[in-house]
């Protein structure tokens, strides 16, 4: 008869949890199968409750515009003057829009460190870019999918800017140290016509910076767009909003007629972002963050989808949503 094999003592390092099992072959392959099956189990990775939601308290900062960019007028071979677009003095008294202040060349959008978000339909707050076994990514900590257009080259930073909490950023195309010259003559019937073309002259407009007033509404901050004006002394502009244009029923992003049959000339090289205002950008997802779990290392990305302002301030509440999520 084979000897059985009961528990062994403490003595032996550890306790078998059967008794009296007989130590056949088909017995050995049982145990050493079993023994496998629990490494298998014991190596999965724990599913990840991810939130369906996150929102992100945050403040709009601006970049003001540093440049000193020179228009000019010609007209029948006379100069009107030059002129610096940034000056007040620069701008028309027809302009729909007249303060200098109010135009940026960067919007900066920053975490302001607290925020909540939704799992299992229950409302979770917390603080920081550390919370409840998730770590808090964005801005050049994560990859984003898919890759953002590329910055103006004359945006580029330096790098010396703490990016820390800066959550997303929205560059506004303007003209840096140019000099702009536009020639006309007078021809008959009493208009202009562009030097060397002929026909009625063209109304030709150039990006400006973008209109950051505080506490405007995000659907308000967007790109601005100047065209040269004269008065018999000096060359002078207009500046208008990108909206605006749109409203009137010029397109700013191509030529065209206006109703009036003057000859439109838009900005036909410009970036997609760059036609959005900062609501349609956080609306439309180009602002992403990403949630890595302390435990599996695995990392959700989630995108925006819309926020709230505070009236009346520079604070806002942005809203995130899971990606690929149905």
């Amino acid at each position: 008869m084979i000897p059985s094999r009961g528990i062994r003592s403490l003595s032996e390092g550890y306790i078998r949890d059967f008794c009296d099992a007989p130590d056949t072959e088909e017995n050995v392959k049982h145990e050493l199968l079993l023994e496998t099956e629990s490494d298998e189990n014991y190596n999965l990775k724990p599913a990840v409750d991810w939130p369906t939601s996150i929102s992100l308290n945050a403040c709009i900062n601006f970049q003001k515009i540093n440049a000193s960019t020179i228009v000019e007028r010609v007209e029948n071979a006379k100069s009107l003057g030059q002129s610096n677009i940034y000056k007040t003095s620069t701008i028309d008294d027809g302009s729909p829009l007249k303060k200098i202040d109010f135009f940026c060349s960067k919007i900066i959008i920053e975490f302001e460190n607290s925020g909540e978000y939704i799992s299992a339909g229950t409302k979770h707050g917390f603080f920081g870019k550390i919370f409840d076994d998730y770590q808090l990514n964005f801005g050049d900590e994560i990859d984003l999918e898919p890759e953002p257009e590329p910055k103006p080259k004359s945006d580029l930073d330096p790098g010396a800017e703490n990016k820390t909490n800066v959550l997303f950023e929205k560059f506004f195309h303007n003209p840096k140290n140019e000099h702009i010259v536009e020639k006309y003559t007078s021809a008959h019937g009493g208009f202009l016509q562009e030097e060397g073309a002929p026909g009625k002259a063209k109304v030709r407009i150039y990006p400006y910076g973008g209109f950051c007033e505080y506490g405007a509404h995000p659907k308000n901050m967007e790109l601005c767009v100047f065209q040269t004006k004269a008065n018999a002394k000096t060359t002078l502009i207009r500046i208008h909003r990108l909206s605006a244009l749109i409203a009137s029923g010029v397109d700013p992003f191509c030529e065209s007629i206006m109703s009036d049959g003057t000859p439109f000339v838009g900005i036909v090289d410009l970036q997609e972002s760059q036609k959005n205002n900062l609501y349609d950008d956080l609306k439309s997802g180009r602002c992403q963050i990403m949630l890595t779990d302390a435990i599996t290392q695995d990392s959700q990305h989630y995108k925006s989808a819309g926020l709230t302002q505070i009236p009346d301030t520079n604070l806002i509440t942005i809203n995130f949503l899971r990606k690929n999520t149905p």
